[in-house]
């Protein structure tokens, strides 16, 4: 019961964190706090982070990553990506592959991408996974339906714009595009 209990507090207090963090972002005070960052620091963090959990779930977690930048906050940037790693690590089965990518997007854009080989999204909820509490139908228990919604605004405060590439078919792809920095 303990064990049960100690585990509830965990995910309870990563929503009490998620929240405040959306409501940090919403009060727009973190534009003073930007700086140059590679793209590439960011990803090798989220791969160390998540790639224990990829293999013990039986998931590859593939990188292809150029040498970008951008202007931002590294931990918020950190945090949009493994928002997205950790969902699609949800809904790939075992023996499937998460692939992370960093690549140059349309003129001065970057384009941070994340897609997995689960079921995908329905075209119904493409645009409402981006509301905050909201969740998927037969999807796991215990979240809380912020993750996304998150990810979504740390990337409009970088002036980006994080969007579901690919709705209503199979493995789930999310991409987002930043303003590169030199």
């Amino acid at each position: 019961a303990l064990e049960t209990m100690l585990g509830e507090l965990d995910r309870l207090t990563r929503i009490v964190e998620q929240l405040l963090q959306l409501s940090r972002l919403d009060a727009g005070a973190l534009k003073a706090r930007f700086a140059p960052i590679p793209l590439g620091a960011v990803v090798e963090q989220v791969r160390q982070i998540y790639e224990p959990l990829a293999e013990a779930r039986g998931v590859e977690l593939a990188v292809a990553v150029a040498g970008l930048r951008v202007s931002g906050i590294e931990e918020l940037l950190v945090e949009l990506l493994g928002n997205l790693v950790d969902n699609a690590l949800r809904h790939t089965p075992k023996g499937g592959t998460i692939r992370i990518e960093v690549a140059g997007g349309s003129g001065s854009d970057v384009r941070l991408a994340v897609t997995d080989s689960g079921p995908g999204i329905p075209a119904e909820f493409a645009q409402k996974i981006f509301d905050r509490f909201t969740q998927m139908p037969g999807g796991e228990s215990g979240t809380a339906g912020l993750g996304l919604p998150l990810a979504a605004q740390i990337a409009a405060v970088h002036g980006g714009e994080l969007a579901l590439a690919n709705p209503g078919q199979p493995g789930a792809r999310f991409e987002c595009r930043l303003p590169a920095s030199v």
